[in-house]
């Protein structure tokens, strides 16, 4: 009997289950939650983006987009589905996400907005996609990839987000982790034992799109005020083998990049703070727009671990930071820092959620 159809895959053979949900869900309007889903008919694995209105446990779950569904922003007469969709942002009644052909080389892909309403049917729309022109660039300059991780301000009027354009790369080597779960270490290790090198775009960027001008503006790159790169790498998935059958079909590990920032809407206009490497040092970075505006650090590492958290042990310097796409609310900056003070007799961690007020 299928006890909990709300719970069923939409658009697949009927009672079929989620296998695993990727990233982290989004919610908005009080009751609407975006998320991403896997699942398997027939062996073949497929992924999509979907919601659920929550003022009624037994409202079902509704497809926005999966890999059944016809990329928009493509020639007439072709028809390409969606090879990949990133987990959702959402704002209001609107979601956002990112999709493509083929995650790792598009042809076709952009950022796309859809309604999220229980009747109907649910149409896409294009906000960027890989034929928009990178501003601040000479023309005929156009986006080629995009990151999977949006931000969307509250009102739903900004989208942050990470693209890169050109063909111009540089070589970076990824080493395994030396901490963290001892299988995926060992498959690390043993799958890359002496690394693997990969290649870095060089032209990359954070950019903000205003949905009411429908403009896409600058909010830093690689090669302005000492930027060199956005982009931060994990190995992650499940080593064949572990873990049990009841728990689903899983990833293999792989390396998977990000880029982080989050956005919020300040007056009239918009701030972002986001990741980045700055001559060498990782830090958080701060910038308002749409007028140009200084690029503001907010923490960067080999800082004072006191001058975060008083509480944090004396000469202890900043190791590590993070910023996720919804940290950044009205004047309210979330981040999280890890210090450690160190010297050849002790060792002495900390680490915290911090906030700070923008003005």
């Amino acid at each position: 009997a299928l006890t909990f159809p709300q719970f069923s895959v939409p658009g697949a053979p009927t009672g079929t289950r989620f296998d695993q949900f990727p990233g982290s869900p989004s919610v908005s309007g009080g009751t609407m939650v975006a998320f991403k889903g896997n699942y398997t008919v027939d062996d073949v694995g497929h992924t999509g983006v979907y919601f659920r209105d929550m003022r009624s446990f037994r409202n079902p779950t509704i497809r926005v987009a999966d890999t059944l569904t016809r990329i928009p922003n493509q020639p007439a007469g072709s028809n390409v589905a969606f090879g990949s969709t990133a987990p959702p942002s959402s704002a209001g009644s609107y979601m956002y996400f990112v999709g493509s052909d083929n995650e790792d080389d598009p042809t076709l892909s952009g950022i796309y907005r859809a309604k999220m309403k229980t009747t109907g049917s649910i149409s896409l729309e294009t906000l960027v996609g890989l034929g928009t022109r990178v501003p601040g660039e000479p023309a005929g300059t156009v986006f080629a990839k995009f990151g999977e991780g949006l931000s969307v301000d509250g009102s739903g009027n900004f989208i942050a987000f990470w693209a890169t354009w050109g063909a111009e790369s540089t070589v970076r080597t990824l080493y395994c982790p030396t901490d963290g779960n001892a299988d995926l270490i060992e498959y690390c290790d043993a799958t890359y034992p002496d690394g693997l090198d990969v290649d870095i775009p060089v032209h990359q960027g954070i950019f903000v799109y205003d949905s009411k001008r429908k403009l896409t503006r600058v909010v830093a790159k690689a090669g302005q005020d000492g930027l060199q790169d956005f982009l931060y790498w994990v190995f992650s998935g499940r080593p064949p083998g572990v873990g049990g059958s009841e728990d689903g079909e899983q990833e293999e590990p792989r390396w998977r990049s990000s880029a982080f920032a989050a956005v919020t809407l300040m007056g009239r206009g918009y701030g972002v703070a986001f990741k980045a490497d700055q001559a060498g040092v990782d830090g958080i970075f701060l910038r308002k727009g749409p007028d140009v505006s200084p690029l503001v650090p907010v923490v960067k590492l080999f800082t004072n671990g006191q001058l975060i958290d008083a509480e944090a042990p004396a000469g202890s310097i900043v190791t590590a930071v993070g910023i996720e796409r919804e940290g950044f609310r009205g004047n309210r900056l979330a981040i999280t820092a890890s210090m450690l003070y160190e010297t050849v007799e002790e060792s002495i961690g900390w680490a915290g959620i911090y906030v700070t007020a923008v003005r």
